[in-house]
């Protein structure tokens, strides 16, 4: 697998498994959102139209991941005045979630 914006080969934990029936399933594990090139060979030559696009985007938000910043959570005020903050979301590997309306619950 390769990033779209870089020519180098990124080394993918991947596995390939047999299903004895002509077909063969494989799995792969990217953590880092973005465009990538998806490459398969067979005897160092690229099965039909290989190398595949595969745009990668952040999974759901993380708790353990997602932080909040502002004056509402990192300051004092006073009595009566409006106070604000923003949650950052990311999903559990760190990827910026870069689109809202995510079902869950944010409890203040």
């Amino acid at each position: 697998i390769a990033d779209r914006t870089t020519p180098i080969l990124i080394p993918m934990l991947s596995t390939l498994t047999d299903e004895n029936d002509g077909t063969y399933t494989g799995v792969y594990l990217v953590t880092r959102t973005g465009t990538y090139r998806v490459y398969i060979t067979i005897s160092d030559e690229h099965v039909r139209n290989s190398p595949f696009p595969v745009n990668v985007n952040p999974g759901l938000p993380s708790a353990l991941t997602t932080t909040a910043v502002g004056d509402g959570i990192e300051g004092g005020s006073l009595l009566g005045d409006t106070m604000t903050f923003s949650i950052l979301a990311r999903d559990t590997y760190s990827n910026p979630c870069t689109v809202g309306g995510q079902s869950g619950s944010f409890l203040i």
